[in-house]
């Protein structure tokens, strides 16, 4: 079991339905997972205010991964096997089709949660009124089993919806809760997108109403380096052309965003081999903001070594976090200066 992050942990477990009505469903795809569904489950079973539901989808598994499911015997885990490997999303949609809770919180099988996720969501939620349609958390990244000491601050852009028309800076599934209701009204995910359908997903909750940032980095989202969508250039070119037409582009002026949109492009352009439009886009955002020196030099770097993209994207994710580590040491020394 990996360590997880220095917070409170409450002991004993919450009723599933509190007296404000807020209740909670998880939903796990899973196709092969064998290795980490176990772990998935029981950090959801281990939270201190209780799941409901928890539903896993197999995808028509050819491992054991639906008998390592079964094998933890507790009466809220429920089961549903697809007779044909139909993919993650449909698996998703699936699975919240089958919720009774108010609450759908979407979990990856080879990503795992902090015991406090769902408290922290429910006080969240709780105190944010009407309107409210999803949650999301912060998350920590796990690189070859060794946790990042520098999680996401997704509560530093306050205009979600602007924010999200230039990166999916909300990110994962697994960070992902939305109110029922709202997420059948828009439609779920879309189960046409063969890659960023978690971005397309934000952006029209985000639209349909208000996106709340959990704070607590409570999800632990393991950066594979093998058997990754994110490894496919070509769906992940696909997803975020799709992105552009049908939410950039129709949206307002993008104004000084433009450089991390650039950024997320470039991004896809390693990913695809396309080295011209990578350098050029590099390029741009050392232009528009030199303060980003280091990390653009640190992508034409990695771009330029490493023998494919999960690499190179393994590599980026650990300089990044070199940077930030040096520059809270940096503010450290100086207040205390």
């Amino acid at each position: 079991m990996h360590p997880e992050p220095q917070t409170s942990v409450a002991l004993g477990t919450q009723e599933l339905r509190g007296a404000d009505g807020i209740d909670f469903a998880v939903v796990i795809p899973a196709f092969n997972r064998a290795a980490t569904i176990g772990e998935a489950i029981e950090s959801v079973l281990r939270q201190t205010v209780a799941a409901k539901e928890i539903i896993v989808v197999d995808d028509a598994s050819t491992d054991d991964t639906v008998q390592r499911v079964r094998a933890i015997g507790s009466p809220l885990v429920k089961v549903l096997v697809n007779a044909r490997n139909l993919g993650a999303t449909a698996s998703r949609n699936r699975g919240a089709k089958a919720v009774t809770a108010e609450w759908i919180a979407f979990l990856d099988s080879d990503d795992y949660w902090h015991p406090d996720k769902l408290a922290a969501e429910h006080a969240l939620i709780a105190a944010g009124g009407d309107g409210v349609t999803a949650v999301a958390s912060n998350h920590v990244l796990v690189i070859d089993d060794k946790i990042c000491a520098s999680p996401t601050r997704k509560e530093r852009i306050a205009d979600v919806a602007g924010g999200l028309m230039t990166e999916n800076f909300l990110g994962t599934c697994s960070c992902m809760t939305v109110k029922r209701e709202p997420f059948v009204a828009i439609g779920g995910f879309n189960e046409q997108l063969k890659s960023c359908q978690d971005w397309d997903l934000w952006l029209r909750a985000a639209h349909a109403g208000r996106v709340l940032i959990s704070t607590p980095p409570h999800v632990f989202y393991r950066l594979n380096t093998r058997d990754c969508i994110s490894g496919d250039g070509r769906k992940r070119q696909s997803g975020h052309t799709y992105i552009w037409k049908s939410h950039i582009r129709q949206g307002r002026d993008l104004g000084g965003d433009r450089v991390m949109l650039a950024l997320t492009f470039a991004d896809v352009c390693c990913n695809r081999n396309k080295w011209k439009s990578f350098r050029r886009l590099c390029r741009y955002v050392l232009w528009a903001e030199p303060q980003r020196f280091r990390q653009v030099g640190a992508m034409l770097w990695h771009g330029a070594t490493s023998p494919d993209y999960l690499t190179y994207r393994r590599r980026m994710e650990q300089s990044l976090e070199f940077m930030n580590g040096l520059r809270s040491r940096l503010r450290l020394r100086r207040s205390a200066a």
